[in-house]
């Protein structure tokens, strides 16, 4: 407890000495994932047990040191075993008899609603067509014999193994001998497959072997391939049009499929497909379960989490950036991963379905306002940029500010977000925006803004910025169709934190740990 924190300055170990009391600005910051009191151990847990970037919280554990100093890399090795037992027993074992208590509730419910059918009536027409073998004697029965032994079929599959040798002999800007590998084996297992097909089709008869589906997918590759080949010599003896002849050369890629003929060899992943085939129906009935999960989570998160700040928003030109300038960078939601719109919520919502770091989402998403007040420091640093002390003007003066009033921070992000826009006016685009280097007086104003309203703005502080016109709400369409809108909404979670939390880890639940894992 306490004991992951440390000071956003590397150089400090101790919390007592992190202060800003040289002029460099620190902090005293507690890791993501950390254990300081039992709710927050829960969701550490929870965190674990989704695998999310576990290795990293690891060695962040690792390097923890005490609740008054700051990490050390490898302090202590021994909360390994800790990690490592976390996630084996939450993120194999719970994880798994959870998901399994469900898989045997949805399978009661399932006998309950579709109770067992009557088969003692049979459906002929599901029955397989019977064949009678050639008489023995015949030439059909001498070369059914053939095709019909063991040894042909081992045979067959070494020449598809050994075709698929040759093709993973392939690369990118070949040399000489593997362009002639490539050109000799595609005629010689072309010609072999062929072969293969003629006998099968000459000992069988059309109607026996096209009832398998296994031969018809056979015979369709070999056509493919003599097809390619048909391709590859007419555009070397027909002058074609070049863009006709690479859409013909597609039809090669289909030779790959020769490598799926494996599976007609091995009886075990001909079950595994009969397994896989016959729960389609039930695999379709999860996936649309999936996407009306992921639908209904979407556009609550565009509700819920639509106003944040997205990396790149403190950029955007005139006043439309200022919303975001009291935003951390690392508490931005990603370009990538974000709830502005339904569209980039559903690709978000993968990406936590997937385990990808959705821990980070999910603290950028509860984000929520910095302590409201104006230091000694923060104070002397906007006098000095401004060159006068408002405190000190006449009560009646327009300029005047009270420090000690509930709300001069508000006073104090006006008259900075005043003299960012005087000194960068007309600078979009230069380097550095939205501070610029050709002003490095805005650089300062933007850290006046950030320390007076830090983490993130209210509606009511928003709202009294754009009374001021002092902020653009104007936001760009889908896809960058124009704008619209000019409502001013803040930029902190528009619920509890709490809330921000339980979206989060209920989706993981359902969607990550159910639906997925079925």
């Amino acid at each position: 407890s306490g004991r992951m924190a440390t000071c956003s300055d590397p150089l400090i170990t101790h919390r007592k000495d992190c202060t800003d009391s040289d002029g460099v600005p620190r902090s005293w910051d507690k890791y993501p994932v950390s254990f300081d009191w039992i709710m927050e151990a829960f969701l550490s847990m929870f965190i674990l047990a989704s695998q999310d970037n576990w290795p990293t919280h690891m060695l962040a554990g690792m390097d923890s040191t005490g609740p008054l100093t700051g990490r050390r890399h490898n302090n202590s090795p021994e909360l390994v075993v800790f990690y490592i037992a976390a996630v084996m027993l939450a993120g194999y074992l719970v994880v798994n008899i959870f998901v399994g208590v469900f898989v045997d509730c949805y399978q009661t419910a399932a006998l309950e609603v579709d109770p067992k059918k009557d088969h003692s009536k049979v459906n002929l027409s599901q029955l397989p067509e019977i064949f009678d073998d050639p008489e023995g004697g015949s030439i059909r029965g001498r070369i059914f014999a053939v095709v019909d032994h063991k040894a042909f079929d081992m045979g067959v599959l070494a020449m598809i193994l050994l075709n698929i040798l040759c093709m993973a002999m392939e690369s990118h800007k070949q040399a000489q001998w593997q362009v002639s590998l490539t050109i000799v084996s595609n005629f010689f297992f072309t010609f072999v497959f062929g072969w293969e097909c003629l006998l099968k089709l000459a000992a069988l008869h059309p109607r026996r072997y096209i009832a398998s589906a296994w031969n018809r997918f056979d015979l369709f590759v070999t056509l493919v391939s003599f097809f390619g080949l048909l391709v590859d010599n007419l555009g070397a003896a027909v002058p074609i049009d070049p863009t006709v002849l690479r859409v013909l050369r597609i039809v090669r890629v289909f030779r790959i499929f020769r490598a799926f003929r494996v599976l007609r060899a091995l009886k075990g992943l001909h079950q595994i497909i009969a397994t896989l085939t016959g729960s389609l129906t039930a695999l379709l009935n999860l996936l649309l379960m999936l996407v009306l999960v992921f639908f209904m989570f979407a556009v609550l998160g565009v509700t819920l989490f639509g106003n944040l700040c997205v990396s790149g928003d403190e950029s955007l030109p005139g006043l439309r950036g200022v919303r975001c300038f009291s935003t951390p960078p690392d508490r931005m939601m990603e370009p990538t991963a974000h709830f502005k719109n339904t569209l980039i919520a559903l690709l978000a919502l993968f990406r936590v379905a997937t385990g990808d770091d959705w821990a980070a989402l999910m603290t950028n998403a509860a984000i929520s306002e910095g302590p409201r007040a104006i230091s000694d420091r923060e104070w002397g640093t906007f006098t000095t940029l401004l060159g006068t002390d408002p405190s000190q003007l006449p009560s009646e003066d327009a300029g005047y500010i009270d420090r000690f009033h509930e709300y001069a921070y508000r006073s104090v992000a006006k008259v900075a977000i005043r003299q960012w826009n005087a000194s960068a006016f007309g600078m979009e685009g230069t380097e550095g925006w939205p501070a610029p280097v050709a002003a490095p007086a805005a650089k300062a104003w933007i850290g006046v803004f950030a320390s007076a309203v830090p983490g993130c703005l209210s509606d009511d502080e928003i709202y009294d910025l754009a009374q001021a016109n002092l902020v653009d709400c104007t936001a760009e369409g889908l896809f960058g169709g124009g704008h619209f809108g000019s409502e001013c909404v803040g930029t902190c979670v528009s619920t509890n934190w709490v809330v921000a939390n339980a979206y989060f880890d209920l989706f993981v639940c359902i969607a990550s740990f159910v639906l997925l894992q079925l």
